[in-house]
């Protein structure tokens, strides 16, 4: 998430677009602050603090993600929209997400460099949604063929071959132990195991990695996926 400067106004800061909503968010905090049973010395304290502004943004952010993941799947927003396509090269693929402090481990590379797996070529636009094996398929434990058709039933497509690594880039406040699996086709190594990549952040950094998924592998309901649509041809 973009921080911005403690208490600092300008010109070009963005703006709520609907005034009601800006006039009912006030009201929110007013009466926010005051019901806040501590007193006014606390409320002072805070504005007085030098990255309240800084806190104040991330508690929004945080408890509108908390509160978007309660929504059902089809009815939530995006958590990735990007732009794919874009890397003229693997070999600039992977300079790119390492050249931006990430890693790629050498087994993500092995899938990464092998025959089946392809970049668009061209700019394409795909959201991308979080969900789980449990929300998406309502089992605790299934096959990656059973989550695949899962997928397909709600009309989720396969995600490009390069997702992992654009959402590698893109994913600059992964929490830490968080592993994220992107539902593509899988890709076999050298040796033929079908894979696909995730993303993970690790205490050693963040990741791009491979993962089992191959047809009757299985995948626990716990599992975090990311799924996608494809939004639209761009013109070149």
């Amino acid at each position: 998430m973009n921080d911005q400067t403690p208490h600092k106004t300008t010109a070009t800061r963005p703006l709520l677009a609907d005034e009601g909503l800006s006039r009912k968010f006030g009201d929110w905090c007013r009466d926010a602050a005051l019901d806040h049973q501590a007193g006014g010395q606390e409320i002072h304290d805070f504005m007085a603090h030098p990255d309240s502004t800084n806190r104040f943004h991330r508690l929004i952010n945080e408890t509108a993600k908390e509160f978007e993941a309660t929504r059902p799947l089809r009815e939530r927003r995006p958590r990735f929209s990007l732009t794919l396509g874009q890397w003229k090269s693997k070999k600039d693929m992977i300079k790119s997400v390492e050249g931006k402090g990430h890693k790629i481990s050498d087994w993500a590379k092995e899938v990464i460099n092998g025959k089946e797996f392809v970049l668009l070529g061209s700019p394409e636009e795909y959201d991308f949604f979080e969900t789980t094996v449990k929300e998406l398929t309502g089992k605790d434990q299934v096959t990656t063929t059973e989550l695949y058709e899962a997928r397909d039933r709600l009309g989720y497509c396969d995600a490009p071959d390069e997702s992992a690594c654009a959402i590698r880039e893109a994913y600059t406040d992964q929490p830490m132990d968080e592993w994220r699996y992107v539902l593509s086709v899988p890709r076999a190594d050298a040796y033929g195991r079908l894979f696909v990549l995730d993303v993970a952040r690790l205490s050693d950094g963040s990741w791009v990695l491979r993962s089992f998924a191959y047809p009757g592998a299985v995948w626990d309901g716990d599992a975090r996926l990311l799924v996608c649509r494809k939004r639209q041809q761009l013109a070149p």
